[in-house]
């Protein structure tokens, strides 16, 4: 589905409300349309998965599978059900009254934009907890820091043969993501022969999007996790004693696909809700963004089959 029809189907279906009855920010609903607009610039959600906008809370995703040693297909499914974030924006109703008054249209776009960074936030989290809680963890890859192009070409081979083992039991896509921390991102951003992909692609304009090597697009991790997985804390803090750091960084691959239920996961955003709500501790109104999606693998991602669609596997460096 073109970028477009998801955006215009989004805001059909996502519900878009406020829950407060003020007229002075009756102009949300344009702060969030706008919102929606920019998440293809900062959420991995959106830029990874297949987008299946829900009608409610809870729906099914389905994809085509072919029986093993036979020509015969069976259509399997997963359900999604959705989770809530409260998201607090950091404004107060006074601030957002007086944005409004001052600036008009501009304070729309200004904190649209401030809104939609937050709610990606939470939802990049999100996705690399979930995509490190669900990845098949490979074997460490070393790699030698004085060659840059030796780096690229390393990585992007090993994640050729992860995608390459994720269409073994039946074909789904050579169409794939590859998330990298930023100290190996950087190595593809130096390259001079890696440049943003030309074809007709939501990753192009995205702020993630570090370019198109082969047929696999990768992404910037917005976490500086040096030498880690995925952390609650996301600090650098996840190393300790008791849990020891891994001796070098994650990267996440999965497959991206056109064709419905072949991608490694699906996001589906259900609803996006604004509420005025009385701060205890502060005694102060604040506009609060409830974020409301469910996120799931593909029905054709069976672990314990030995059909993996998300494989993980950490870059060190050799001596």
């Amino acid at each position: 589905m073109a970028e477009l029809e998801v955006l215009s189907q989004i805001k059909e279906n996502c519900n878009i409300s406020e829950a407060s009855t003020s007229g002075d920010i009756a102009t949300i609903q344009d702060f969030i349309s706008h919102l929606i607009d920019e998440k293809y610039n900062d959420s991995l959600a959106y830029l990874i998965s297949e987008v299946q906008p829900l009608d409610g809370s809870w729906g099914s995703a389905f994809a085509s599978m072919r029986n093993n040693g036979t020509n015969n297909f069976e259509i399997v499914k997963r359900d999604i059900y959705t989770k809530t974030f409260k998201i607090d924006t950091g404004y107060t109703q006074e601030v957002w009254q007086d944005m409004i008054r001052l600036f008009n249209k501009r304070a729309k776009t200004q904190a649209g934009n401030i809104l939609s960074g937050i709610s990606a936030q939470v939802e990049n989290e999100d996705v690399i907890k979930f995509i490190s809680a669900n990845a098949l963890t490979k074997t460490t890859l070393q790699v030698n820091i004085n060659n840059t192009a030796w780096i690229t070409s390393q990585i992007s081979m090993r994640v050729a043969e992860s995608v390459v083992e994720m269409n073994r039991v039946s074909f789904k896509s050579l169409d794939s993501f590859c998330i990298l921390s930023p100290k190996w991102a950087s190595a593809f951003l130096g390259t001079a022969g890696f440049v943003k992909s030309d074809k007709d692609s939501d990753s192009k304009d995205s702020t993630l999007f570090v370019g198109r090597y082969g047929r696999t697009d990768f992404y910037l991790n917005p976490f500086d996790l040096e030498h880690s997985d995925f952390s609650n804390d996301y600090n650098n803090d996840y190393g300790n004693d008791q849990n020891p750091q891994p001796s070098g960084d994650y990267c996440y691959i999965g497959l991206k696909s056109d064709i419905t239920g072949n991608s490694s996961l699906i996001f589906a955003p259900y609803m996006y809700e604004s509420q005025i709500v009385n701060d205890p501790d502060t005694g102060n109104d604040k506009l609060f963004i409830y974020n409301r999606y469910g996120l799931v693998t593909s029905p054709l991602h069976e672990p314990f089959e030995g059909k993996s669609m998300l494989h993980k596997f950490i870059i060190e460096e050799t001596p």
